[in-house]
């Protein structure tokens, strides 16, 4: 038998970074239950009316009726908008006023939340132990197989000390499997009748099939398993069975049958995407159970052969499309995935695409009914009573404990499916949203207007995961060599939650004002969609933020103060220890930093080309120029070009460009408006520019100098290296 160490050794007291954190597997539980509160307020069941004995729609009405009707009145959509960009109110708004304190949504919503509890519950508590009572299960005891029996009680004495664990044989089932199910006080291991071959072929092994399911008992993940089941199935039942069915038949039969006929395809893919959330906390279990066990033993081989020996075992032929739907859908990971795992933990620390594609997803689902053009004109609609701030703050813990626990692993993680999966799932959850039905009857707009908002909501979050990424490098020293590691971690996740509270609203309310601006006769009511939206951002950006001094200084330092704090390195009193190198990875192909060279080229190009596409525009068509060589581009140009030559020999271009830009400018404007009189307001608007101006040039200079600091940050040769690696090791 394989010697392994015991968890009160010091092989096992010394922490490993991969278990200082919350697993990830709790980061994707809490995912999925803000999904099923954000599906359950989009599908509204008319749970009170049901109770109460009222009347009501219980399919929920995927728009407003109160907002449609008062749009008929008005004439039609386009007479609507004209009406709004005048600045006047729908008829009947008195009407809609009324139904704002209508207690049927919110009771509906709460009864709802009850009820999947209460079903849950009873789901952990009858279903939990269901497999105990199988035909063919029976307990292993000394009396009928010894041996068996005792290397059990011996295993279970090393991995879950003091918990008391049953293990049961099932006589049916001639493979090696095992499965780990339970409640609270009743946990279970199940094992099939080949667990005794192989443990007389390959008792490492065969210790190694043992160890994984009480690795599942040891991380406390059957609970989270047996209640995400309990509340999927729940949800199934109580909120999308009902829904669906009703919006089918009145798609077929009732009235406005064009509507409930798209509600009913975004219902289809509501549930497509809880099936991808369903399965991150699934398949992440597996990781952990993995790590653990490779933990415990100390060496991955025993593992690896059961993995590789299941991998041979006979499973049907699966297309393409089938094998990419498995991956986001299927309860556990493939067997070349984990068995890659046990040496490179990097699945269990680097976020899935799924899991990425939900969140961007869940976020866009839950302020859609309080942001989105519908609901901001409905004049007390149903949406009106909805907040999404406190599950988007769990969100926001979730995204930063993701990129934190990343951080643990690589001194600087890119998680480049994080931030693809984010900008998917922006454009699913608009896609899914019923106020995306509601915004088209009642505000109609243009094809690339909608792609252009869609397109700055992706890139925005991706911005949000670069800034994590940037914010958790610089935090985790201090995680790492703190006492309490996840109370020092939930720091950086509070400035994450700041963040996104303090931009979100303005930043989604933004899709109104590009809808307005197509019929308020402005000079940017005829640009093309994407134009449209970028020009409205950045006039809305200067004109109401960008242009206050005080403001632009407070997003500097609430951009660049958190990672500085981050630096100091001081939790608890104490310094903060560095991270320890992490094992040596394969060395990257040349083509990765090409790609991001030209990225951050694209990216720049793409907006210098978007500012010199709009000045065109505007110069043609309205007669305002833009020209260059004016007297406030060229007060514009000083702080640029002044943090443009610091960038170039800066070790952090951006961060300290910006620097250098807001000071510089800050000194200019001062200078101009007492030596020659500007107005003030001309100034802060060219102080802006120039900040702008040098971000992007940071960014250029970031890409073009990038080698250069690499070749300056390699490690140096001869004794000096031999010593950093020996203390790696």
């Amino acid at each position: 038998m394989a010697t392994m160490a015991a968890p009160g050794s010091p092989a096992e007291a010394a922490r490993s970074r991969t278990f200082l954190l919350p697993s990830a597997t709790l980061s994707a539980f809490v995912l999925l239950i803000v999904a099923v509160l954000a599906f359950s307020v989009v599908m509204q069941p008319s749970y009170y009316h049901v109770f109460t004995g009222g009347s009501g729609d219980a399919t929920g009405d995927p728009v407003d009726g109160c907002v449609r009707q008062g749009v008929a009145r008005a004439g039609g959509p386009r007479a609507t908008m004209e009406l709004w960009a005048r600045g006047e109110r729908l008829p009947g708004v008195a009407e809609c006023a009324r139904t704002a304190f209508d207690p049927a949504h919110s009771q509906s919503f709460l009864i709802t939340c009850g009820l999947l509890a209460v079903f849950t519950g009873l789901h952990y508590r009858f279903r939990s132990t269901r497999r105990a009572r199988r035909r063919g299960v029976r307990p292993v005891t000394q009396e009928n197989l010894p041996d068996l029996h005792t290397d059990l009680l011996r295993l279970a004495a090393l991995a879950v000390p003091g918990q008391p664990v049953r293990f049961l044989i099932d006589l049916l089932d001639p493979a090696a499997n095992g499965v780990a199910f339970g409640r609270v006080g009743r946990r279970y291991v199940l094992l099939g009748r080949g667990v005794l071959r192989l443990r007389d072929r390959d008792p490492e092994a065969f210790e190694a099939l043992v160890l994984h399911e009480l690795a599942h008992v040891r991380n406390r993940d059957i609970d989270l398993t047996m209640i995400t089941l309990g509340f999927f199935r729940a949800y199934a039942l109580l909120v999308f069975t009902p829904v669906a069915l009703g919006r089918v038949a009145y798609a077929a039969f009732g009235p406005h049958s064009g509507i409930y006929a798209a509600s009913s395809a975004q219902l289809l893919g509501l549930a497509l995407l809880l099936v991808v959330a369903r399965a991150q906390v699934l398949r992440t279990r597996e990781y952990q159970a993995d790590a653990r066990v490779v933990r415990w033993q100390g060496d991955p081989a025993p593992l690896g052969r059961l993995l590789a020996e299941v991998a041979r075992r006979p499973h049907g032929r699966a297309g393409r499309l089938r094998a990419w739907g498995r991956r986001l859908t299927g309860t556990h990971p493939g067997g070349p995935n984990r068995a890659a795992a046990l040496t490179d933990p990097a699945p269990l620390l680097a976020p899935a695409f799924g899991f990425a594609v939900v969140l961007g997803a869940c976020l866009m689902l839950l302020w859609e009914p309080s942001s989105s053009p519908t609901a901001r004109w409905s004049y007390g609609s149903v949406w009106d009573q909805w907040r999404p701030e406190p599950l988007t703050v769990l969100l926001m813990v979730v995204l930063g404990l993701t990129v934190l626990r990343a951080a643990l692993r690589w001194e600087r993680p890119r998680l480049h499916a994080l931030r693809w999966g984010l900008a998917v799932g922006v454009v699913v959850g608009m896609a899914l949203s019923p106020m995306t039905i509601a915004n088209g009857l009642t505000m109609p707009t243009s094809f690339g207007v909608e792609t252009g908002n869609v397109l700055l909501r992706a890139a925005l979050l991706v911005s949000l995961v670069l800034w994590c990424e940037y914010l958790a490098a610089a935090w985790a020293p201090a995680v790492v060599a703190a006492r309490r590691p996840l109370v020092v971690a939930l720091l950086p996740c509070a400035m994450v939650v700041a963040v996104v509270l303090v931009v979100a609203r303005p930043v989604l309310e933004l899709h109104a004002i590009f809808i307005l601006s197509q019929y308020d006769g402005s000079a940017t009511s005829e640009l093309p969609g994407p134009l449209l939206v970028f020009a409205v951002t950045e006039t809305t950006a200067l004109a109401s933020y960008f242009d206050d001094v005080w403001w632009l200084l407070g997003a500097a330092l609430l951009l660049f103060g958190p990672p500085a704090l981050g630096r100091l390195g001081r939790p608890g009193g104490r310094r903060a220890a560095p991270v320890a190198p992490a094992p040596v990875a394969p060395v990257p192909s040349r083509a990765v930093p090409a790609r991001r060279r030209a990225g951050w080229f694209a990216g720049a190009l793409a907006y210098l080309g978007l500012w010199w596409v709009l000045a065109g525009y505007l110069d043609v068509r309205w007669g305002v120029s833009l020209s260059p060589l004016s007297d406030g581009m060229l007060v514009a140009g000083v702080p640029a070009a002044t943090a443009t030559v610091v960038a170039v020999f800066a070790p952090h271009p951006v961060r300290w460009a910006v620097v250098t830009s807001v000071s510089v400018g800050l000194c200019c404007g001062v200078l101009f408006v007492l030596l020659w009189g500007m107005p003030a307001f001309v100034m802060r608007q060219f102080v802006v520019f120039g900040v702008q101006g040098a971000v992007l040039a940071a960014f250029v200079v970031s890409a073009v100098t990038a080698p250069r600091r690499r070749r300056r940050a390699r490690r140096p040769a001869g004794p000096a290296a031999a010593d950093v690696s020996a203390r790696a090791t």
